[in-house]
């Protein structure tokens, strides 16, 4: 839970860039250098024009084929970024983003019409429909209408740019936009085709109707930048404010064009390329701003499954803890109710025991005494099964004292030779520099005989039984039984190898149950591992085991590290029990 806490804290102290609000493509706050730049790119392409002024009627030479390829580019511009700022609508539902789409949506649709009734634009020095008075027409139609929708997006952002209601359809809106765009823009080419308007060109010259036109899109030009720059949106919005270029672009395209006196001039040329970039001045800016969003999804996305798999592993941590505190609660249950009925038990069969000694001592007849020789026999068997019981419990005190495992284990090398039977190969390797442990030797002793007796039981009486003692400091969370976690330290690790069937892995988790066993029925208690594994606890130690079917089993002892002060301590008391 801590790594999920500190990804959330990395996350939220992230760049903008990766911010909620940064996920729309017109959301993002300009820094004051982006205004800068901006405001600086205006100043320069107007002084740029300016410097184009005295060579704006130089006659340059017809290129019918150029005005096909601008009316192309444009028209395929402005239909990109009314497809971006239509999504853009959709998606934030503000009025003035249909107005600012439908602006681009007609310099298409204008731009189409004006590249089939261009003489030469298409068809050798003829339109494909309309004449050249009609072509003239259309761009100072196209142009002026331009401006005027940017005017009117601006005007209607700065007004308050309200959202639509939520019962509202922003898909039906937008539907309507589109239709009322085709219907203007059929509306235009009728007038331009037709014989009741005045011709814009005489002589191949531009009328007087061009500089009044030109006059009124710098008017609205103008006034659209003076309410763009001053509206607070401009410094809160980066796409907004890179749309005063793209305004100065398209009025500084007819003025240039008009001062060129006539087609196929300086000026002519370059208002047309004017009027180009100010289509693709939006688009390149959404494209960036796309492109930009791409990489915070990635982002976003690598930060999510990292998440995701920190969280995974938390699920699977609490998992395991509550299944460890299922089962320590279980054992600690079944521990005390052992603990009461052995305690209980014990004493029975020590009175038993007494009384049956009693009889053995005063009776004269050899079939009695027989018979109490039995019984006394079996209590004894009786009161070894109720210390089994107790030490699984961990209520019975230990004789604790250092011991020195290579002195124990060798010192052990013959009884375990004889207990595990002449068919079984046995083999100790104890280390001779191994730390001396704290430990009742008597109850280590049987811990061993017993995993040596199960051993020679898991190899049916024919194999290798190797015992081994190591020293091995802070063991990793690997080094642990599936009931507890060793705390850094050094310890001695005493392990029983074999090479028997092994034990399947299903069974692994229950192997230290009580009462469980892997034997025929009979042939064992299932309480052999149970005490091994309460006597070590009891020591403060804990017991690992691995197994793999077929090839055998390890079982490791891991038994703490017997210090100067901590045996000055312990043997302060008579018995030692650990908590």
């Amino acid at each position: 839970m801590d790594e999920i806490i500190a990804q959330r804290q990395s996350a939220s102290d992230a760049p903008h860039d990766a911010s909620p609000a940064s996920v729309s493509l017109i959301a993002r706050q300009p820094t004051p250098e982006k205004r800068r730049l901006v405001a600086a790119l205006c100043i320069a392409y107007v002084l740029a024009m300016v410097s184009l002024v005295p060579f704006a009627s130089e006659r340059l030479p017809a290129l019918p084929a150029f005005t096909g390829i601008f009316a192309t580019a444009v028209f395929i511009a402005d239909i990109c970024t009314f497809v971006l700022l239509a999504a853009q609508f959709r998606a934030g539902r503000e009025r003035w983003l249909l107005m600012l789409a439908s602006a681009y949506l007609f310099s298409g649709i204008v731009a189409a019409l004006h590249l089939v009734t261009f003489p030469g634009a298409i068809l050798p020095a003829l339109p494909l429909i309309g004449t050249a008075q009609t072509a003239a027409w259309l761009i100072v139609f196209w142009t002026l209408g331009f401006v005027l929708l940017l005017f009117a997006a601006v005007l209607l952002h700065a007004r308050g740019a309200e959202k639509l209601r939520p019962s509202a359809s922003a898909g039906m809106l937008l539907v309507l936009a589109v239709a009322g765009v085709l219907g203007v823009a059929g509306l235009l080419y009728l007038l331009a085709a037709g014989e009741w308007l005045p011709p814009p060109l005489s002589g191949g010259h531009f009328s007087a109707l061009n500089t009044v036109g030109d006059g009124c899109r710098s008017l609205l030009g103008a006034a659209a930048l003076v309410i763009l720059w001053r509206s607070s949106y401009s410094r809160n919005n980066a796409v907004y404010l890179w749309l005063s270029l793209a305004l100065v672009a398209a009025v500084a395209a007819p003025v240039i064009a008009g001062l060129g006196g006539q087609r196929y001039t300086f000026g002519w040329y370059a208002g047309r390329l004017s009027f180009l970039f100010a289509s693709s001045v939006l688009l390149c800016v959404l494209l960036a701003e796309f492109v930009r969003l791409q990489h915070v999804l990635a982002r976003s996305i690598e930060r999510l499954e990292t998440q995701a798999q920190v969280l995974q592993g938390e699920i699977e941590r609490r998992e395991l803890s509550e299944r460890q505190l299922a089962h320590a609660q279980k054992l600690e249950a079944i521990g005390r109710m052992a603990g009461g009925i052995s305690h209980d038990f014990n004493n029975l069969l020590g009175a038993m025991v007494s009384y049956l000694e009693l009889i053995l001592k005063t009776a004269k007849e050899e079939s009695v005494r027989k018979l109490a020789e039995k019984a006394r026999q079996v209590s004894l068997r009786g009161a070894s099964l109720t210390r089994s019981l107790v030490a699984f419990a961990q209520r019975e005190p230990l004789r604790a004292q250092s011991v020195r495992t290579e002195e124990l284990l060798q010192r052990f090398e013959s009884l375990m030779q004889k207990a595990v039977g002449a068919g079984v190969t046995f083999s100790l390797d104890a280390q001779p520099d191994a730390w001396p442990v704290f430990v009742d030797p008597n109850q280590l002793e049987i811990a061993l005989l017993n995993l040596a007796l199960n051993s020679r039981d898991a190899m049916a009486g024919d194999g290798v039984i190797r015992i081994s003692s190591a020293n091995e400091h802070s063991p990793r969370l690997g080094a642990t039984s599936d009931y507890g976690v060793l705390p850094p330290g050094d310890y001695v690790v005493i392990s029983v190898a074999d090479t028997g069937h092994g034990i399947p892995a299903a069974q692994l988790d229950k192997v230290f149950d009580p009462f469980f066993t892997t034997k025929e029925i009979g042939k064992g208690s299932g309480l052999g591992l149970s005490q091994v594994r309460g006597f070590v606890r009891q020591s403060g130690g804990e017991v690992l085991i691995r197994s793999t079917p077929g090839e055998g089993t390890t079982v490791s002892l891991y038994l703490p590290r017997a210090h100067v002060q901590a045996l000055e301590d312990r043997t302060s008391g008579e018995h030692f029990s650990a908590a």
